[in-house]
């Protein structure tokens, strides 16, 4: 369980006991910090899978929250240990809805696997999903363009007009992809396409 559970930023997590995947897994990556985007693209893009391997259609908001049908259903946190330039390892922990059904303090409405299939799961299957999901997508890790398509295919709200906040100002854009180095794309709508961080711009929902 967790109820004082740290996500990007600062955001928290709340997890009742027993109910939830709650897991964090050590990989070896090998790969240079220029490239230390796609650790998180395969982390995100293994959720995706598993979950439409059960049925689920999900997409990833932009860095690696991944939602169903506007519900947040999974958050995950990367911390990335570096050597001379190159990521050695990275610590990828997972916090996937499993089977809570009533949730209380949620930026973003949660969901869960159980709500959306109307049935209970065992945990370690669902664990089990996905450490194979997981080693599928980290086979491919070394294939960028393969892994970038995937991870731009099912990026949330892309090619939709939606409302953002940067800088303390609002306006409507069109997220039109994600850069090499993670940074979002909105194209404004006098067709300007600015590049920010996820510490300067936010989705209004």
């Amino acid at each position: 369980y967790q109820f004082k559970g740290k996500g990007q930023y600062n955001n928290r997590w709340f997890s009742n006991k027993g109910e939830n995947l709650l897991v964090s897994v050590l990989l070896e990556p090998n790969i240079s910090i220029k490239k230390q985007f796609d650790i998180c693209k395969m982390a995100s893009l293994t959720i995706v899978d598993l979950l439409f391997s059960l049925g689920i259609n999900s997409k990833i908001k932009w860095p690696n929250d991944i939602l169903v049908k506007d519900h947040k259903i999974c958050g995950i946190l990367i911390d990335n240990i570096i050597k001379n330039n190159n990521i050695i390892y990275s610590i990828i922990g997972f916090g996937l809805n499993v089977n809570q059904l009533f949730f209380d303090n949620f930026n973003i409405n949660p969901t869960s696997i159980s709500i959306q299939l109307k049935k209970k799961f065992k945990i370690s299957l669902i664990l089990d999903k996905l450490l194979i999901n997981l080693r599928k997508n980290n086979d491919i890790l070394g294939d960028r363009e393969l892994i970038n398509q995937k991870y731009q295919k099912n990026i949330y709200n892309k090619d939709v007009v939606a409302l953002y906040e940067s800088k303390g100002e609002k306006f409507k854009g069109t997220l039109v992809g994600i850069s090499d180095l993670g940074l979002i794309l909105i194209q404004k709508e006098n067709n300007e396409i600015v590049k920010n961080n996820i510490k300067e711009i936010k989705m209004i929902f």
